[in-house]
Formats: C-alpha cells, structure tokens, sequence
C-alpha cells in the first residue's frame, strides 16, 4: 500500500515554483522539480541547461546535464504565448522541442550539446524570403527528464514538460522583429537582383506605426472656471502587440509619471466637501480610479490610488502650490510609492518635492474609464488655467528629465502676470484720483483752492528761487497720466462732486457703453474705445472683454492680435461669461486663429453654456431675447420682424382684442419670450395667456396655469395655477399630465403619482416626461429598478430631439462620458452640446442688435454685432457677416485686417447640412469653380453645388448645368443624389434638359425665365446636331431667298428715284 501511495505521487507531483531569477550572478530556473524519495537515492535523476542565455537565437548551441537512475526519456523544448487576432486569447505553443534516450548503466552525469532551431516566423526578420514573422510573449526554455512510459502520450498531446517529475525551466527573450537576421545568409553581401527584389518586397511588408509612450492630454490653455468642468480624455490601447501585452502586466504594479503646468487663481471656492480637482481618474459610472489629484482650500494636494478591488488609498502633503503665478507639477509613481515635485519661480529654477510611500499594492488600467484634467460630473475643479499636460505611460522620469516649454508656449503668451499687474496699477490709479477728488471737495469747503500738478510744481520752484512759503494743504495728484484716461478721470471728478461715487461695477458699465457709443459712430473711433475697454476689462467688464476680443482678433482698424484677443475671451470665460465660452470653444471646434483644433477641450465651454441655458431663459431680463437665425438674404423672415410700433405687431394686436384664439396665443409668446423683434414683456404676455385660457383651450389653460403656478410676471398663485393645469389634464393634455407629476414628485412627494403621471405624458409623446423619466433610470428613482444610464439615455434622445434643452445637455454629458453598453461619442457629445449652448439668450441679444442695426441701415453697426456672433460660432452670424462683407456697402469690409467673405461662407457650410443655407454652399461652389483661393477645384465646386440642389436651389442646379456646358467630368454620384435617371445621363444633351427642366420647375419663380431659355438653348443645339445637313441646306435656301427679295426691293427703290419730277412753270 505504501508502494502504491509512492508511485501515486511521482506520477502526479504538482511542481514547486521557485520565483529567483538571478543570485550571486548565476542565472537560477523559475521552475524546479525532483521525484519524491530520490533525494535518499545516491544517484538521483537531475537536469538542468549549463549557462542558459537570456535572449535565445536561432542556431545557438546549448548545453543539457543530466544523470539517469533508470532508463528516461530526456527533453529540450521552447514554449511561447502567441496571441491571437482576438483580443485575449493566448495560446502556448512548441516552438522547438529535441528528445533523446538515456540508458540507467550509466549513472554518471552527461552532457548533450543541442542546436536550437527555431521557425522561420520567430527566428528570421520580414522580407522577400521570410512573409510572415510572429510575436512571441514569455518564451520559455524547458528540460524534463521523463519515464518512457509516457512517452506515446506526451509525444502526441505535447506534455512531457507537465508529466515529468525532474524538470527544469526558465524564463527567456526573443529577438524583436528588427533585431533578427534576414533569412537565406544575405546579411553579407547578395547580388543586387536579389537585393533589388528583397527591397521592393519590403516596400509591400505592413509596418507598425510608431506609438509614443505618452499622451499630451493638453496641449494649448485652457480656462477652468471651479465648477465642474474639465478636459475629458480616454486613453487608447496599444495596437503593437508587445507593448500593450508589457501594459497588461504592469496593472498591479502601475508606472506613470504625469507633468501638469496650471496657473491657479483660487485652490477650492465652490466644493462642499473641501476638495477640488485637479485632475483624476475615474470610470463611467463615476467611480475614482488610480491616480487622483485635488487640492483642498489650503492649497495642499490630496493625492489617492486605488486597489483592484477599488478600496482606496490617499495622502496629503504638506506643501502648497503656489496661486498667481505658473508652475509645473511632476507626480511620479512606481509600484507603490509616489514623488510629487513642483517647480516655479520667475525663471522656474525654484523646486519643492515630497514623496510617499502607499502601504500595500496599488492598480490602473490607463485605458479603463476617462482621465479628466479640472473636473467633471459633480466635482467642482480648483479656479485657473491648465497650460499643458502630459501623462507617460509605463515610464519613470525625474523633472529634469521632463523639457520645459518654449517661452512662446501660447500659455505663456497670455501674459496673465503682466496684465494683473497693470490692472492693479490702474486701480491704484483710480483710487488715488478718488482720494484727490475727495479732498478736494472738502478743501473747498474750507474755501481753500487746490490746484493741479503743475501749478504745484511752478509753485516749488519759485518757493525755491524766492524762499517764499508757497506750501499747501492740497495733496498732489501724482504724475500726469495718458489722455486715454481722460474719460475716466471727468466721470470720477463728477460723480464725487455729486457724493454719488460709482461703484467698480458701474465704472465698468460706463467704460463700456462709453466706447460701444464710440464705434456706433463709425470705425474710425475705434482707436478711442479700444483703451476705454481695456478699462472697464480690468473692472471685470465681461461684455467689454468679449468685445475687446472680438476687435483684436479680428484686427478692426488696429493690428490684428489673436494671443491678446485670446487673453481676454480665456479671462472672460473664467469669469462664466457665455459669449467668450462660446468663442473659446468655436475655435477649438474648427481650429480658428492659432488655437488647435481640439473637440473634448471644445466640450469644456460647450457644455458649460448648455448647462446655463435653461436657467437663463427663466430668468427674467428686459434686454433678454430669444436666439432667431434670421438671415438677411431672406425677405419673408425680414419681414416678420417688428416692434411695438410696427404693422404685423399692431395687426396682432388688434386681432386679439377682438378675441382671435391663435393671435392671443402667438403674440403672448412673442412677448414672454422676446422673439421676432420684441422685447420681452412678461406681464403683457400673461394677460394674453390668461385671455387664451379662458377660451377653455388645453394648451391655453396649461401655460397659463404654469405662469401662475411659477409666478413669472404675475404673483405666484399655486392654488389656481393647479386648477388651470389639472383642468388641462382632464383634457388629456401630455404638458398638463407631465405638470402634474413634476408636482407630485417635488411637493407632495408622491413617487407613484409622479411616476403614473410621467408615464402618461410620456405615451402622450410629451418630451419633459421623457426627461423626467430619464432622471428617474439614471439616478435610480425609478421603484423597483436599480440605476440604468442606458435607459435614461433612450429616454433622453426621445426628449431632446424635440427640443428639450435639460434632456438635450444630458445627451451630451452621457455620451461623453459613456454608459454600461454604449462606448463615448465624441462628436454626437459636441453637437449636442452646442445645439443647446446656441440658444442662450445672450447670443440672441448680440444676434438682436445686428439685425436692428441692419434694418435701421446702420451697416457698420451690424457688422460689428454679426462679427461678435461669427465669432461665438452661430451659423446665422457667420453667413450675415459674409454677406455684408460681399455687399461691402461704403467699403465697410475693409475696416478688417482678415478676409471676412470667404472664411465665414466657409465656416457656414462646415456646419451640420440642415443648418446650412444654400446660398453660403453657392458661394463656396463659385470659389472652387472659379479659384478665387488661387486655385481651381471643380470637383468640390460640384460638391458644394449638389449640396445646394439637394435643397432644391435651382441656383445650385443651373451652376452644375454650366459645369457640365463646359465640358468637366462630374461623377455620378452627383446625378444619383439628384434623382436623375441613367437614361437621362446617355449624352450631355439629354443630361442639360434634364437639369435645366429641374432648375425651370422650380418653386422659386425667380429661376423660371433664365432657366427656360437656357433648355430653349440646349434643345435647339440638340436639334441643329441631329439635323444639320437639312437645316444647312433650309439656311442657305432661305438666305437665298431673303437675298433676292432684298435686292429686288433695292432695285425698285433705286428705279423709282429716277422717275421726272413735274416742275411747277408758273
């Protein structure tokens, strides 16, 4: 029985793992075995390869000891994992394997010398002789000692290695594929055919793409206000094969090193908890992830790793970042133990670091979830800039390692130091003339008069030359300052005289309006306004901001000056100011003026003006508006606008006092929401909602029972607004239903009438019950069902795409970010956000103004206001400012340094096609047909061309008439998207008809007469061609025939001239 228990375990002796690779310099195997009981034996069965390499190569010699107790079976092999197409599936295989006899009479130690012999895949480099080459990870090399009775089993299923009892094995390297030898013995010299063939052979061989081992996760400024907004970026995995593999195995013993420059203003204003972002790790359903980085309201860094099974471990270092002022942040860890090192100062020669080591193991996956520089989700982000950032992966370096940036890095172009620095000397300035003006007004009160500088100075000097006592109790002013403050200083000495001194908000106000007054003038006062709103800037004037952005950039009657104008939008958007956001993220959307183009950092604006927007349109401002694309090529929408004077509103008017329905309703909507040329109006439009909710209307009732219930001018009345809305309900009104809910679910708090309600509504098509369900899945509200994001996604789409804003942000933030079964979007997460961002009443105001001024023929005035539109991004302000600019009425267009025409029609065709006017695609298709760019393009002059007929523009379709006339090749692709038959497209003639009918049928009444001749035109060419013989000779006969009649009528002229004429005699 003990017998059998012995064998029992020979033949399943599980192998002892021994984890030494190297000791005392003597390469050591990972994986040693021996037969249990052999170690009493005097000979026991050993093996083991003498001076085993650490990068094997194909013919190498290697060494095999071994000594047999019995009669063994020895083995040489080589294993390697060779991964598959498919992501995760490795499989070992044999690579080489040699097997010999040895007889037990013979129990002294032997020694076998063994020629490694590799395949041709992983010995030889790719080229003509050698097609196909594969990558091996964790190659082995491995001897057994091995009963031959197992030895039929083991040769067929290849497991010698797991069936011995005495073996070795040790962990190896293969040469990469560019290090091995080329196959066939040509690393000499080999005659040049073969040399010429195995070139071009290795022109054919696909090359791995290079891929850097860092990511530049910011590259150019960018502005984080302290809320929750940040750069979002997913990290990719590596496509080489060897290098994504090395990443794989580092995940529980992680290697970065991660270099950030920020200029912070404020460490942590608005978090609740203390802490605000910097930059961090985290995985879609916003759980932290390795590293993290924030700043607490010390300005000390809170730095935290995870562990696999994602408990978390932090630490807080002692040193603070400095504020005000650049510097850079080098956090670099290995395995467990992290080094933070900072460096600043005005040459950034000044470093402090700090270090820690984390207790235990810690874990990342680079590419598993979003790294986020600022902040994301609900986490608010320290207030500043993040001028670069760069995270290296796998890869250990110390700062001086790390190059610093150029000195015209844009970050530091921005200047941020010196301008602060010269607008705290401006308000010292100010200050002290407040101070001057102050004690002047109570010196005349003590009937002493107080003169300026200079009369104080004459008044020293002569002091001195006569010793006079000339001295005074008027403080001086100081030196005399520039003329450009001329303005500011009569505001400040008349409004102290007036005790009604303003406060920095009012200064900056009348800085502002001071020099919009200056450039309504005309251009020429630019250069006058532009100091005035340098001014009110510094007075955190945000409007003087973008419009001082807005003239530098785009160099109005001054030089153009893109790093200041850039300055100054970064400023204002800091500061949350709508329009300079949108200008920051249009240029980054399309890559305008120097700033790269970037769509996630593009989503850090987008996304924060889509946020506000609801909540701006509630609230109630007179100079509000709501956003109107009107475009001023188009008539009927000119035509539509008025005011309180105008026609269609005093039309309006009249129908509703008479007690017209749909006129009470229009023009109450007009007025609520400022549209078509109105101002907003809230306690006129409800009186009109009030006058439609008595007709017992649904909707009526329903909008005049959410006014009442809001109490938007009116007082608030939640009573009767509740009987208005559920008299609406009673009436199946999807709106009133979802009103109901809302109610249900904030005040009464009622879960199952909320839900009832919503899901009513929603079956209704109502889009704000969509939103609301949505909420209910996302943040798992909904009873009985935990939180999907998948779900509440679907109900988003369904709720925005009828254009509701709140459903239409959270389409954007989902998709940036990703859910459990949908990857990120990109894209769809941009437009999304800048459809919604689009509609913020700020940008109607600015788009109002131009559109007044056009009507009131104040030209230049339009096209400073479409200028400051263009450059938020709308498509509405870009088109009307190209077009003026082709109009170009009294020369205005050259008041611009840049090209205004053709970048702005341009920049409008690059928009979604549904937004895009056919007129602005025309345009674009004449500057590629005719190279106005200094080239001729046809084939995207046809490709603009189609766009514009596939908006049934006969324009577009006449134009691609004359293309063909003139004899280009136009694919027919072009002909398919325009619905013409193949049988139309036989020969050129039939094609024109085809095309000139489409153009004469046209809806557009403006297209018939040119349209026509030109198929009159063509039709006639078609039949000279099929007909010329006849018709030459029906010519020449009735040239013939015109010929002698007109001669035979100049023959009877000329006879009748000769008749006598009677002479009178008497």
């Amino acid at each position: 029985m003990a017998k059998d228990v012995i064998n029992f375990v020979r033949l399943y002796f599980i192998p002892v793992l021994v984890l030494v690779s190297q000791v005392n310099g003597e390469r050591r195997p990972n994986t040693v075995s021996m037969e249990l009981g052999q170690e009493k034996l005097q000979d026991p069965d050993t093996i083991q390869i003498l001076d085993p390499p650490e990068v094997l190569s194909h013919g190498m010699w290697l060494i095999v000891e071994y000594r047999c107790s019995r009669d063994r079976i020895i083995g040489l092999e080589v294993t390697g994992s060779i991964e598959k197409l498919k992501p995760g599936q490795n499989a070992e295989r044999k690579l080489f394997r040699k097997a010999w006899k040895c007889n037990h009479e013979n129990r002294n130690i032997k020694r076998k010398r063994v020629k490694l012999k590799l395949p041709d895949s992983v010995a030889f480099r790719q080229d003509l002789f050698n097609s196909r080459i594969t990558f091996v990870n964790s190659p082995k090399l491995k001897a057994w000692n091995l009963d031959p009775i197992w030895w039929p089993s083991c040769r067929k299923y290849h497991n010698a290695f797991w069936r011995a009892t005495v073996k070795v094995s040790y962990d190896m390297q293969l040469p990469s594929p560019h290090a091995r030898l080329s196959k066939g013995g040509f690393n000499s010299c080999p005659k040049w055919p073969l040399h010429i063939l195995a070139e071009v052979q290795v022109k054919k061989i696909e090359i791995c793409r290079k891929e850097p081992e860092y990511v530049h996760t910011v590259t150019f400024p960018v502005a984080i206000n302290g809320l929750s907004y940040g750069v979002v970026r997913k990290f990719p995995k590596y496509t080489n094969t060897l290098l994504e593999n090395n990443r794989k195995r580092t995940f529980d013993k992680p290697i970065f090193t991660l270099s950030m420059w920020m200029y912070i203003l404020d460490y942590c204003k608005f978090s609740n908890t203390g802490l605000c972002g910097l930059t961090y790790h985290v995985n879609w359903n916003s759980t932290f992830l390795s590293p993290l980085v924030f700043v607490n309201r010390k300005g000390q860094l809170h730095i935290q790793m995870s562990k696999e099974n994602r408990e978390t471990l932090a630490a807080v270092t002692d040193l603070k970042v400095p504020r005000r002022q650049w510097f850079r942040l080098v956090l670099g860890f290995s395995r467990n133990f992290w080094k933070l090192t900072i460096t600043q100062g005005e040459h950034f020669n000044e470093t402090t670091e700090t270090s820690y080591r984390v207790p235990g193991t810690t874990y990342l996956d680079d590419t598993e979830g979003l790294f986020v520089f600022g902040a994301f989700d609900a986490t608010p982000s320290f207030k500043g800039y993040i001028g670069q950032a760069t995270y290296y992966r796998n890869r250990l370096l110390q700062p001086h390692e790390i190059p610093l940036p150029s000195p015209y890095h844009a970050m530091f172009e921005l200047d941020l130091s010196r301008r602060t620095s010269k607008c705290e000397g401006f308000q010292e300035w100010v200050y002290s003339r407040s101070a001057y003006y102050v004690q002047q007004v109570k010196s005349a009160r003590l009937a002493e008069l107080c003169h300026t500088y200079f009369f104080e100075l004459w008044r020293s000097i002569m002091q001195k030359a006569y010793g006079e006592d000339f001295t005074s109790r008027c403080p001086k002013f100081g030196e005399p300052k520039s003329k450009q403050y001329g303005y500011l200083d009569r505001l400040i000495k008349r409004s102290i005289h007036k005790k009604m001194f303003p406060s920095q908000k009012q200064i900056g106000e009348k800085l502002y309006n001071k020099a919009v007054k200056y450039i309504e003038l005309g251009f020429n006062h630019v250069r006058r306004a532009i100091p005035l709103l340098k001014q009110a800037s510094c007075y955190d004037n945000h409007d003087a901001m973008y419009m001082l952005a807005t003239l530098l950039n785009n160099g109005v009657k001054v030089k153009a000056d893109e790093p200041q104008a850039q300055a100054y939008l970064m400023k204002g958007c800091l500061e949350k100011h709508r329009l300079c956001c949108l200008a920051l993220a249009h240029k980054h959307r399309y890559g305008l003026d120097g700033v790269p183009q970037d769509l996630e950092q593009s989503f850090v604006y987008y996304k924060f003006v889509a946020d506000t927007v609801r909540v701006d349109k509630e609230t109630h401002k007179e100079t509000d508006v709501l956003t109107e694309s009107v475009r001023l090529t188009d008539e009927d929408q000119l035509r539509e606008q008025t005011d309180e004077d105008g026609d269609v509103f005093q039309w309006l008017k009249h129908q509703a006092s008479n007690g017209v329905f749909s006129a009470q309703q229009h023009i109450a909507r007009v007025l609520f929401w400022g549209s078509q040329g109105m101002k907003r109006n809230m306690a006129a439009a409800t009186e009109y909602f009030r006058l439609g909710a008595e007709s017992q209307d649904p909707q009526a009732m329903y909008d005049y029972g959410i006014i009442l219930l809001k109490g938007q001018g009116i007082k608030k009345n939640k009573t009767e607004g509740l009987q208005h809305i559920q008299a609406s309900a009673d009436k199946k009104n999807p709106s009133a239903l979802n009103a109901l809910g809302w109610y249900a679910h904030n005040f009464d708090k009622n879960m199952t009438a909320a839900i009832y309600y919503f899901e009513k509504a929603f079956r209704g098509g109502n889009a704000d019950a969509a939103y609301n369900l949505g909420l209910f899945h996302l943040h798992g509200e909904y009873p009985g069902k935990p939180p999907n994001s998948d779900i509440a996604l679907d109900y988003f789409n369904f709720a925005a795409t009828r254009s509701q804003i709140d459903a239409g942000v959270f389409v954007s933030y989902l998709n940036m970010k990703g859910t459990f079964l949908r990857s990120r979007e990109v894209y769809v997460a941009i437009e999304w956000a800048r459809f919604i961002a689009e509609k913020n009443p700020e940008l109607g105001f600015v788009l109002r103004k131009g559109l007044t001024a056009f009507r009131n023929d104040e030209r230049h005035v339009a096209l400073l206001y479409y200028l400051m539109a263009a450059d938020a991004g709308i498509e509405a302000g870009s088109f009307n400012l190209a077009w003026l600019c082709e109009e170009n009425q009294d020369g205005i267009a050259s008041s611009i340094e840049k090209e205004c025409q053709w970048r702005q029609y341009n920049i409008t065709t690059q928009r979604e096609k549904q937004f895009v006017d056919p007129y602005a695609l025309i345009k674009m298709g004449d500057y590629y047909w005719y190279g106005c760019g200094g080239k001729r393009d046809p084939r995207k002059a046809a490709d603009m061309y189609t766009q514009a007929a596939q908006k049934k523009d006969p324009h577009a379709i006449f134009n691609l008439g004359l293309m063909v006339e003139e004899g280009e090749k136009i694919h027919p692709s072009v002909w398919k998207s325009l619905y013409i038959p193949k049988q139309d497209q036989s020969n050129n003639y039939t094609l024109l008809s085809t095309i000139y009918r489409k153009c004469r049928d046209s809806p557009k009444s403006e297209a018939y007469l040119p349209c026509s001749m030109a198929l009159y035109r063509v039709q006639f060419l078609e039949m000279w061609d099929k007909h010329r013989d006849i018709l030459q000779v029906v010519s020449f006969i009735l040239s013939g025939v015109v010929t002698v009649l007109s001669l035979r009528h100049i023959v009877q002229s000329l006879r009748g001239n000769r008749r006598p004429v009677d002479l009178d005699i008497l």
